[in-house]
C-alpha cells in the first residue's frame, strides 16, 4: 500500500487572474487560485491522499485575510472530516497573514513560525516520515534559512518544506543548489518560483510552482502535485494540471506562407495540436489563454497575420478538436523575416543597404566582432532610454544580449520593409 502526499505550491488567494478578456470579466472567480484551491481539496479526498502540505504563499497579502480565512477553513475542514491533516508554512506574501489565519484553522499546522526550523514526524504504515518546515515572518529574509538548519535528521523519510529563492541573490531566503543538496534531507518541496520544476526521480527537489496560474507569464500547466512512497522510498512525483485557465505560447511558423488562407490553416493545424495535447491528461483546463508568435519568412503583413485571427482578442472560442474547452488570444507577436536577398540589398549604397548590412550582422555567430559592437551599442542606448517605444515590451530587468538582438531584427525588418515600400511608392 502506497502513501500518498498531495503538495500544493503558491496559492495566492485573493487574486484573480489578470488580462481576462471582457468575456471572461463575470467568470472571474470561476477561474482564479480559490477555484483551483477547491478543486485540489476535491482531488485529495477523492485519491485518498494521507497528508496535505503547502510550502507558502496561500494567502497573496494581508488584506486578503478575510476573503482567504474562510476558503482556508472550508477546505481544511472537508479534509478533516476524510482524516487528511494538513501541513503549511509561511512564505514572504502571507507571513504575517498565515499565522493569523492557521489560528482559526485548528485542523491545520503552522511549522517554522519566528523563522525557526520545526520538524513534525508523520506516521504509516510504509514507516515514519518526517517534515522539516521554516516560515517567513516578515516580508523579506535575507539570509540562508539553511544556515540555521539543524544537522540530525529522524529515521525514515525526511522531507524539506522551504519558501526560498534558489541560486539568486535576493531579499527572499536565498538558497544555493548546492547547499540543499547538502542538507541531508530525502526531498525538498519549494515554494515562491512560479515556474514549477520536473520533479522526477528517488530524491525529488525543485519548485511546486503556483496552483493556478496568475497572468500570461505563467505558462503552461498548473496543480498540485501527488507523491508516493512505497516501503520509504519516493516511487512517483505525478502533476496534476488542474487550474481552471491555463496560458500558453505557441509559435507559428509561416515560412513560404503568401496567403491569409494558407496562414490560417496553420494556426488551426497548432489550435488542433494543443487540443490534441489536452486531450492526454485527465485534467483540461475550462479556458486556455494563448500567446500566438508568427515566425518566418513571409511577405504577409503584421496587419495581415492579425486579421486572421479576428474576434479571438475579445471574445471566446471553442478550442479546434476540444470544443469544451474555450481559448481566447492575449496576444500576437511576431517575428518576421522578410522575403528579401538580403545580400544583395546589402551591396547598395542607401539606408535601405546599410540597414540590410546590420541584419545580416546579426545573422552572424555570437562571437563575431562587428555583430558583438551592434548588440554592445543598442544595449548602451536602451540602458540611457529605457521607456523609448520600441523597447516597451521588454521587462524591466536588464535584458541579455540575444534578446536585444531578437528585437533588433524585429524592429529592422520592419523598418527594411517599410523602406522599400517608400521608394516603392
Amino acid at each position: 500500500m502506497s502513501i500518498k502526499i498531495l503538495a500544493i505550491g503558491d496559492i495566492h488567494l485573493g487574486r484573480k487572474p489578470s488580462r481576462l478578456p471582457h468575456a471572461l470579466h463575470q467568470r472571474a472567480h470561476t477561474l482564479s487560485p480559490q477555484a483551483a484551491w477547491e478543486q485540489t481539496i476535491a482531488l485529495a479526498i477523492r485519491e485518498s491522499v494521507n497528508i496535505v502540505v503547502m510550502v507558502g504563499d496561500v494567502v497573496e497579502s494581508d488584506s486578503d485575510y478575510f476573503e482567504a480565512l474562510p476558503i482556508v477553513q472550508k477546505g481544511v475542514s472537508a479534509l478533516a472530516k476524510h482524516g487528511i491533516p494538513v501541513l503549511m508554512i509561511c512564505g514572504n506574501h502571507d507571513a504575517k497573514t498565515l499565522p493569523e489565519v492557521a489560528q482559526f484553522v485548528d485542523q491545520a499546522t503552522l511549522l517554522g513560525e519566528g523563522e525557526r526550523w520545526q520538524s513534525h514526524p508523520h506516521s504509516t504504515p510504509e514507516g515514519e516520515i518526517t517534515f522539516w518546515g521554516w516560515s517567513f515572518a516578515q516580508n523579506h529574509y535575507a539570509n540562508s534559512p539553511l544556515e540555521t538548519l539543524p544537522a540530525q535528521r529522524n529515521h525514515g523519510l525526511n522531507i524539506g518544506l522551504l519558501h526560498c529563492d534558489r541560486d539568486q541573490s535576493s531579499g527572499y531566503a536565498p538558497v544555493t543548489s548546492n547547499a540543499l543538496k547538502n542538507a541531508n534531507m530525502d526531498v525538498w518541496l519549494l515554494g515562491h518560483v512560479h515556474q514549477p520544476d520536473s520533479l522526477n526521480g528517488a530524491s525529488p527537489s525543485g519548485y511546486l510552482g503556483t496552483l493556478c496560474g496568475l497572468d500570461a507569464g505563467e505558462h503552461g500547466p498548473r496543480g498540485p502535485w501527488i507523491m508516493e512512497i512505497e516501503a520509504g522510498q519516493v516511487v512517483g512525483m505525478t502533476h496534476r494540471p488542474l487550474a481552471p485557465i491555463r496560458w500558453e505560447r505557441i509559435t507559428i511558423d509561416v515560412d513560404g506562407v503568401a496567403t491569409q488562407a494558407e496562414a490560417r490553416q496553420r494556426v488551426t493545424r497548432a489550435l488542433q495540436a494543443l487540443a490534441d495535447h489536452l486531450k492526454q491528461s485527465a485534467d483540461r483546463p475550462e479556458v486556455v489563454g494563448l500567446r500566438l508568435r508568427y515566425h518566418g519568412a513571409c511577405d504577409l503583413s503584421d496587419t495581415d497575420l492579425e486579421a486572421i485571427t479576428g474576434k479571438t482578442s475579445t471574445e471566446l472560442m471553442g478550442l479546434p478538436g476540444l470544443p469544451e474547452v474555450e481559448y481566447f488570444i492575449d496576444r500576437l507577436e511576431f517575428d518576421l523575416q522578410p522575403t528579401l536577398d538580403l545580400t544583395q540589398l546589402a551591396q547598395r549604397q542607401d539606408q535601405p543597404g546599410l540597414l540590410a548590412q546590420y541584419l545580416l550582422q546579426l545573422d552572424q555567430p555570437a562571437e563575431n566582432p562587428a555583430r558583438q559592437r551592434l548588440l554592445e551599442q543598442a544595449m548602451t542606448a536602451l540602458a540611457d532610454d529605457p521607456r523609448h517605444q520600441d523597447w516597451s515590451q521588454i521587462d524591466s530587468t536588464p535584458p541579455q544580449p540575444e534578446q536585444v538582438a531578437t528585437w533588433l531584427r524585429l524592429s529592422g525588418q520592419r523598418a527594411l520593409r517599410a523602406m522599400l515600400e517608400q521608394q516603392a511608392g
